[in-house]
């Protein structure tokens, strides 16, 4: 699988389309819900148009990881929407120091809502155009650190992966590992990109 055939365009965002093309396969199986690809698209780009316009700035979107759906549906939002995203951890003292050296524009992750200021506030940080998605290492000392990945290296690590495990459709994933760290995330990248 190349990125090519997953349809990667030079835009940020734009996952919507390729997410609905699926139809109704699907796409989520939670402990209260059933999405199939197009319910999912439908529910992301409804969020991403919560977010603040491109129109005032790109935005560093602090989103906290749980394995939930309603993550999942703010975390493709973000990136539908064109923003970086930063993964925090659930609540810790990681999150709040995180939260405190980055200075995200908007906080979110479980669905609440996105604040009114957030569409009127300057964004805080002059973002490279291809910079997608902010992770934070592990083992960290002192202030934490981040690494940087575009929208196409997360796109080509996505699709390395599904095609060496040979990760079809009909293949399941148990998201045990929490999303905001790589191996979860990677989890959630290849299946979505498999289908």
């Amino acid at each position: 699988m190349t990125i090519e055939q997953v349809g990667h365009t030079r835009r940020v965002g734009g996952l919507a389309g390729p997410l609905a093309a699926r139809g109704r396969a699907v796409a989520v199986i939670s402990d209260d819900t059933t999405l199939t690809y197009t319910d999912l698209a439908l529910r992301v780009a409804a969020r991403a148009a919560e977010y603040p316009s491109l129109d005032s700035g790109r935005r560093m979107v602090g989103l906290i990881g749980g394995n939930t759906t309603d993550f999942l549906i703010d975390y493709l939002a973000a990136h539908e929407a064109g923003h970086v995203v930063l993964l925090l951890p659930p609540e810790s003292a990681a999150t709040r120091a995180l939260v405190e050296s980055w200075t995200p524009d908007v906080l979110a992750g479980a669905g609440q809502s996105i604040p009114a200021s957030a569409h009127h506030t300057p964004p805080r940080h002059d973002l490279h155009p291809d910079l997608a998605l902010l992770l934070s290492t592990s083992g960290s000392t002192g202030s934490p650190k981040l690494v940087r990945q575009a929208r196409r290296a997360v796109l080509s690590n996505a699709a390395a992966i599904a095609e060496y495990l040979r990760i079809e459709p009909a293949d399941r994933a148990i998201t045990t590992l929490p999303p905001h760290y790589c191996y979860g995330l990677s989890v959630i990248h290849s299946h979505l990109l498999a289908g």
